[in-house]
């Protein structure tokens, strides 16, 4: 929506004072261009959070981190480099079910948080 208003907001666009302030009055619906080019800033925005969360420093377990959200703790878990075999085996610890494990894979690889190298071979992405 931001990115729709800044639209009508350029040069451009604003004919005279009285035409902005009529178009920005009115209701706005964001076009298909603005919410695709939002869509690939959340997407850049959530891999870099996720790489930012990747190199703070590991701590013990505490309460805090007991009521950690299985699919995150799923994601924290997880190697730099990993197989479905190992994925398996740390869903298993966090008492994840094999179907909602490969399902939560498939969306961390949508997510763009992994990349699938060969079939059943996984790496976590981190683009800076």
């Amino acid at each position: 929506m931001v990115l729709t208003i800044l639209r009508l907001m350029e040069p451009h666009t604003l004919h005279s004072s009285s035409n902005s302030l009529n178009s920005l009055n009115s209701l706005q619906i964001c076009n298909d261009t603005d919410f695709q080019i939002s869509m690939k800033i959340l997407k850049v925005l959530l891999q870099h959070a996720a790489c930012v969360f990747r190199q703070l420093p590991q701590t013990n377990t505490t309460s805090a981190t007991q009521n950690t959200n299985p699919k995150m703790a799923l994601f924290q878990a997880l190697p730099a480099q990993f197989d479905r075999a190992k994925y398996l085996e740390i869903a298993a610890k966090l008492q994840i079910p094999e179907s909602t494990a490969n399902k939560q894979i498939a969306r961390f690889i949508n997510a763009g948080l992994l990349v699938r190298q060969t079939h059943g071979s996984y790496t976590k992405k981190c683009e800076y």
